[in-house]
């Protein structure tokens, strides 16, 4: 599960729920992909929110190694105008709205 919500002009990542089962297997790669692909029409630019914990510690890396830029020790950037997406074959992927 991934939730971002929009703040002014920007997408921010604030969850990123997945099973410690299935980290690593590349499904956290391809739910991102299929988020900034969702967004990318509204917004130019998506940010991630990284808190550090012990559970979390295998996902420090994720915005890095996924072409995000360190803007603080929390906060990661990426600017999406350019983005390339390759659909996701690895499962389907379903929307709700509030």
């Amino acid at each position: 599960m991934a939730i971002a919500r929009r703040s002014k002009n920007k997408f921010i990542i604030d969850s990123f729920l997945l099973s410690c089962r299935i980290f690593g297997r590349q499904v956290e790669n391809a739910l991102l992909k299929e988020l900034i692909r969702k967004v990318k029409k509204q917004t130019q630019t998506i940010n991630g929110i990284y808190n550090k914990s012990k559970k979390n510690k295998e996902f420090s890396n994720f915005f890095i190694e996924n072409r995000f830029i360190k803007k603080t020790n929390k906060n990661f950037e990426m600017k999406i105008t350019d983005y390339k997406y390759k659909k996701n074959q690895l499962f389907k992927i379903k929307y709700e709205k509030n």
